[in-house]
C-alpha cells in the first residue's frame, strides 16, 4: 500500500466521523451543527472561512456512514 492509498483511507476514515458526529448530533435534537463543532470534536484547527458555518446532514450521508461500517466496522452492524 502506498502513502497515497494511506491517506485516502485517512481522508474517508475523517470523513465518516465527522458524518456519524453530526447524525448523532440531529439525533439529539440539533437542526444543525456548527462548523467549529466539528473541528473541535476531530481537534482540527478551523479554517476561517468555516467560521460562521452551519452543517446539515445531507440524506445521501445516511447510505456513507452505513456502508463504511459495513465495510470497515462490521462489528457494528
Amino acid at each position: 500500500m502506498n502513502s497515497q492509498e494511506e491517506l485516502e483511507l485517512d481522508q474517508e476514515e475523517i470523513e465518516y466521523f465527522m458524518l456519524k458526529y453530526i447524525q448523532e448530533q440531529t439525533k439529539n435534537g440539533k437542526k444543525y451543527v456548527e462548523a467549529r463543532e466539528i473541528y473541535e470534536y476531530l481537534g482540527a484547527e478551523m479554517p476561517e472561512d468555516l467560521e460562521n458555518e452551519k452543517i446539515v446532514l445531507h440524506p445521501s450521508a445516511a447510505k456513507f456512514i452505513k456502508e463504511y461500517e459495513a465495510k470497515n466496522r462490521p462489528y457494528l452492524n
